[in-house]
């Protein structure tokens, strides 16, 4: 541990020499740097802390911390700290008294989370803030350049305030720099070309030099910064790589110093351009644009690109580093890779004695990895290594140990040690810890032990300096005859438990397993899966049918996430957590694929029985009901049906359909899926296929139903589908190979059906193969079909096409009836092909009957007596019965005229199909006033009135509450004549008869009796005011132009519609207005 900590030391020396001379905050800190070597290190984790706590009394202050840092990377990578500048990570602080001569730096930590976190979009907004007008622009041209091809002669001009820090020029924290402008106006008249290959020993005279507008091209090509003719952020700013031999460049390598090289990885051969735009203040994407990857490395031939610590003792060490820039042709326009190869992670016998425990393990112990991390511009940052992923920054080492003590049957085994490194920063503290943790197995007669994760840590971290670490897991398994059986529990985390338990007693066997979780809020987050399995023949049903086991689920603050069982339905996942007669055999990934299905969530509980069938151990089916409640909010069925004749190693015939199906009652959706497993017969026959319903009657209701999958321009958009894999066989004998897939699929809209066939056989490094395939749709309204066809075949010897037959056609129509052909015939070298376009027909489209007058259309509504009812009547008069010619209408009731043909008060575009001429809004009323009358309201379907596309009917509610109607009625009743009767009246009072008379019950209050009768037959709820109302969002439509709202209090259909009639855009109504007075 002293190398490594040495090797520390040396570094911040380092630092402090070379060229340009170091900030002042540091110039003097040399001497004192020597006080870290008389600190004593020892293995125990106190030595490691005494240094540390050395190293923060020498470098207490952040901004101290900050200056060494910094300059650390300028001297050891300048090109990182010079980008990391760029970028606005690194700040400069300059002497007061001589404003080109920095005194500090300072890492801006906000801005490296941001960048980590959003690298994209941060880095291009802190790129913006430093061009603020055109001379900006042409200075960053220039500085980019340095970057690439001299970044010690950027670095000395960073530190007299003419490099990215100087930026922007005449404003602060930037100066009028006359050197740096005079380069500008030398280099910078649009575009700036350095030619290449880059000479060794390049500083700023020889790149001034070089770099011109001028400036011809080199033997490799030329580096070009293009620059706009006026100021408008970063538009028309441009980077072009010109390469005059691409294949070429793949044997190149051009010496950066220091050991580093840049490398080129093409696509393609002859002369390329590679081209990154900015269109304001963002990449151009419609650049055209070429495969090719430039990479930056360090890796020499008998040495290590990174060693920290003595390569004879403990250390760590990177053999190769690479980072680089990967432009692509297509998706975004480039990836930024970084990769350390060869990590090394060497520890001596000191750390080994600390954590062996008495164990003969080895001397030494070595971890090796890979790691991998890549930024794709638009997408984000991702990461590979051969491990996982932790804190900060986290690797992870598996080493076989192989030790065993004891002999067989009573005896324990290390199997091997895992060692965890991790490294975070806390509060400008510099925290690291090395995990190691054992995996041991035990046996001891008919009883065995598995123990995993168990070990120790050192390090400096929040909980301390070094420690024991408990098992991450404990497993025990029981063979003694008649009764057999074992279980698990595994520790996830410190809030989080998992375990399984599986007992057979006499053929008689039971199993659970289950997750555990502490919920923030201290309740508990359980799901459980039970179930008992019993022996053959098990319950008899009769016809040859049996129980073979039964069981149950329950969660406690989980719910069931039905779209992700219904993605792992192909893969089987679903149906082996449900229904698993062996968890044991699998139980991490079956625990971890339980907590995919059923999540957390408070407050929601899931319960369900299941239930084991099976016809002569020929057919077995497994079927479970779940509830999800309150409410229920979903009630669904999964199972998972066999058919195997034989056993299922080797089945003759195996066939497994797992299913899934029920009613999402939060998503107003029926659905229903399923899928084949892993079906074969005779182990040569692959047999796949898959079945998707839908039904969604809520406001954005539709209808699929498919059976293999659609047809290849259909796109389901938001119906919450899985990949629905085609229904087919495949089959494959040696040399030759047979593969057939069809696939049939009805929606709202279309019929869709298709076919594929494909055959090949392979002989050495010849092969041959054809195919035939159809696809057809059919679009019901207005009608429209597609039907094509695609066939061929193609020979091939060693990967290469010696002749192949390719023919295509589509024929689509009506209006008109077009056919398309394409054929192409391929021989070595020699492909000939041709395309022709028939019109077999001229005729229109499906034409619809036009609408020339919308009101007297519907205007027999009015008239229909099916759209006249009566509401409201009054309940102390009894109408005698009538001779049928006339309908009586209670007085006080109320008359309601409505249709369901079209929506009244709306502006539409078609009705039943037909696309009107323009705009339409049908206004009714019945003449008597608005006091008089209120308006009737029902549900319509919006894309049938109004033309949307298909994200517009995506992103709109299928259905909206519309006046359908008019309800009228009497506000003042008027009074007749009042005339009187006598009414007689005979009360026939019976004595209440008791078979024994209590006395008490002549006594008890109405408040008593009641108390009584809750306590006997239970508590009677009396529902007070509701205290929520939910109605439909209301919206203002404001205009192109702005202003205040030019109607409010619309809901969705008639904001949707204004908004496409007359431009503007809608906003929810309960959205406040942001007041700009005095900003803009």
């Amino acid at each position: 541990m002293a190398n490594v900590l040495q090797s520390v030391t040396d570094l911040l020396k380092r630092c402090l020499e070379g060229d340009p001379p170091p900030p002042a905050l540091i110039a003097t800190f040399g001497p004192r740097i020597d006080q870290l070597t008389a600190v004593s290190v020892d293995p125990s984790g106190a030595g490691i802390d005494r240094w540390v706590a050395q190293l923060r009394a020498l470098v207490g202050d952040e901004r101290l911390r900050d200056t060494l840092v910094v300059r650390a990377v300028q001297m050891t990578l300048p090109r990182l700290a010079e980008t990391l500048t760029l970028v606005g990570v690194v700040e400069v602080e300059w002497d007061p008294g001589d404003t080109t001569v920095p005194s500090a730096f300072r890492i801006r930590r906000d801005r490296l989370d941001d960048l980590l976190s959003d690298p994209g979009s941060t880095a291009l907004g802190l790129l913006l803030g430093k061009v603020q007008k055109l001379e900006d622009v042409k200075a960053l041209q220039v500085l980019v350049l340095l970057l690439v091809s001299s970044p010690q002669a950027l670095l000395e001009l960073e530190y007299r305030q003419q490099g990215f820090a100087g930026l922007p020029l005449d404003g602060t924290p930037g100066i009028s720099s006359d050197e740096l402008l005079a380069l500008v106006d030398t280099l910078v008249n649009s575009p700036v070309r350095l030619p290449l290959p880059i000479p060794d020993d390049f500083d700023l005279d020889d790149f001034e030099a070089a770099a011109g507008p001028a400036a011809p091209e080199g033997t490799a090509g030329s580096i070009t910064l293009d620059g706009p003719d006026a100021y408008d952020r970063l538009r028309d700013l441009a980077i072009d790589l010109h390469l005059v031999d691409v294949a070429a460049l793949a044997a190149e390598q051009v010496d950066l110093g220091g050991g580093w090289v840049l490398s080129f990885v093409p696509v393609g051969t002859g002369d390329q351009h590679h081209r990154l735009r900015f269109d304001a203040d963002h990449l151009d994407l419609a650049v055209p644009r070429a495969e090719l990857g430039l990479f930056v490395g360090k890796q020499p031939a008998d040495a290590d690109a990174l060693l920290v610590g003595d390569v004879a003792g403990t250390h760590l060490a990177v053999r190769a580093v690479r980072f680089g820039l990967q432009l692509r042709t297509s998706g975004p326009l480039f990836d930024v890779v970084v990769a350390l190869d060869g990590i090394e992670f060497v520890l001596e016998p000191d750390f080994l004695g600390f954590i062996s425990f008495g164990l003969d393990v080895p001397a030494v112990l070595r971890f090796r990895s890979d790691v991998r991390v890549t930024y794709a511009q638009g997408q984000g940052l991702t990461g590979q290594s051969d491990v996982g992923a932790g804190i900060g920054l986290s690797m992870e080492f598996a080493t076989p140990i192989d030790l065993r003590i004891g002999g067989a049957g009573a005896g324990v085994e290390l199997d091997q040690v895992v060692t965890h490194l991790d490294v975070a920063l806390d509060g400008g503290r510099l925290l690291f810890r090395v995990l190691f943790r054992y995996s041991a197995s035990a046996e001891l007669g008919p009883l065995s032990a598995v123990m995993d994760g168990a070990g120790a840590w050192i390090g400096r971290w929040t909980t301390g300096t070094g420690g024991l670490l408990p098992p991450q897991g404990i497993g025990l398994s029981l063979d003694a005859g008649p009764v057999d059986g074992g279980g698990f529990l595994q520790i996830i985390s410190d809030r989080e438990f998992a375990g399984g338990l599986q007992l057979k007693i006499l053929g008689v066997g039971a199993f659970a397993y289950g997750l555990y979780e502490a919920l923030p809020s201290g309740d508990p987050s359980v799901v459980v899966l039970i179930g008992i399995r019993l022996p053959l023949p098990g319950v008899q049903l009769g016809l040859g049918f049996a129980i073979s086991g039964f069981g149950g689920l329950v969660g406690v603050n989980r719910r069931a996430d039905t779209d992700v069982l219904r993605e792992r339905l192909a893969s089987g996942a679903a149906g082996d957590v449900l229904f698993n007669d062996d968890p044991m055999k699998n139980a991490p990934k079956l625990l971890g694929d339980m907590a995919r299905f059923f999540p957390d969530e408070a407050g929601v509980f899931l319960v369900g029985p299941t239930l084991q069938l099976n016809w002569a151990s020929i057919l077995k089916l497994d079927l479970g009901v779940f509830i999800e409640l309150p409410g229920p909010r979903k009630i669904f069925l999964a199972g998972s049906a066999r058919l195997v004749l034989g056993s299922e190693e080797f089945a003759l015939v195996y066939l497994r359909m797992d299913f899934v199906g029920g009613v999402d009652l939060t998503k107003s959706l029926v659905f229903f899926d399923a899928a084949l497993v892993n079906s074969h017969v005779l182990g040569i026959f692959r047999i796949t296929g898959g079945v998707a319903l839908r039904i969604s009657y809520g406001a954005n209701g539709y209808f699929l139903f498919t059976v293999g999958g659609f047809h290849p321009s259909f796109h389901p958009g938001a119906m919450e589908l899985p990949q629905v894999a085609r229904v087919g066989v495949s089959v494959s004998l040696g040399p030759v190979w047979l593969k057939q897939e069809m696939y049939l699929a009805i929606t709202s809209t279309t019929f869709q059906l298709g076919s594929r066939t494909e055959a090949g056989i392979e002989i050495g490094p010849i092969s041959a193969h054809g195919w035939f395939g159809f696809d057809a749709l059919i679009q019901f309204k207005p009608f429209w079909f597609v039907a094509s066809v695609d066939a061929g075949f193609d020979v091939e010897v060693a990967g290469v096409s010696l002749c192949s037959v390719h023919v295509s056609g589509e024929l689509s129509g009506p209006g008109p009836l077009v056919l398309k052909a394409r054929a192409s015939v391929r021989l070595l070298f020699v492909k000939v092909s041709g395309n022709v376009t028939l019109e077999l027909s001229s005729n229109p489209p499906e034409h619809v009957v036009t609408i020339p007058n919308l009101p007297d259309h519907l205007r027999q509504e009015l008239s229909a007596p099916d759209n006249l009812r009566m509401e409201g009547e009054d309940p102390a008069v009894v109408l005698a019965p009538q001779d049928g010619t006339a309908t009586l209408v209670s007085p006080v009731g109320q008359l309601v005229w409505e249709q369901k043909r079209a929506p009244l008060a709306l502006a539409i575009q078609k009705v039943e199909g037909v696309v009107l001429d323009g705009w339409h809004t049908l206004q009714i009323t019945s003449g008597l006033g608005a006091g008089l009358e209120t308006p009737e309201r029902d549900w319509f379907g919006v894309g049938t009135y109004l033309e949307m596309g298909d994200s517009e009917a995506l992103n709109t509610s299928r259905f909206v509450e519309q006046q359908s109607g008019l309800r009228v009625g009497a506000l003042d009743v008027r009074r007749s004549t009042v005339e009187s009767t006598a009414i007689t009246l005979h009360l026939v009072t019976l004595p209440v008869r008791t078979k024994i008379p209590i006395v008490s019950t002549m006594y008890v209050g109405a408040a008593l009796a009641a108390l009584l009768g809750e306590r006997a037959a239970g508590a009677v709820l009396t529902p007070g005011p509701a205290e929520v109302a939910v109605k439909q969002e209301t919206f203002d439509v404001h205009a192109a132009q702005g202003g205040g709202p030019v109607a409010v209090q619309l809901n969705e259909a008639q904001a949707f519609a204004a908004t496409r009639r007359h431009g503007g855009v809608s906003v929810a109504a309960a959205v406040p207005a942001l007041d700009l007075s005095g900003v803009v």
